[in-house]
């Protein structure tokens, strides 16, 4: 879960709850900004996605 700290619309308690809806591995990532936290957090974004991806595609260990 992406969300931005300080977003009027969901606070991070509420993005926080959508672990609820899931039976899979939950992340919560939150970075500054609003509604509209993905433009200006570009990189920081990017990044954790491609971490996360680099953590799911690793082969389980046995």
């Amino acid at each position: 879960m992406l969300t931005g700290e300080s977003d009027p619309r969901v606070s991070l308690e509420q993005a926080k709850a959508w672990r609820e809806f899931t039976s899979g591995p939950f992340t919560f990532r939150s970075f500054p900004g609003g509604h509209f936290f993905l433009t200006p957090q570009q990189d920081a974004v990017t990044a954790a996605i491609a971490q996360d991806m680099a953590l799911i595609s690793q082969p389980a260990a046995h």
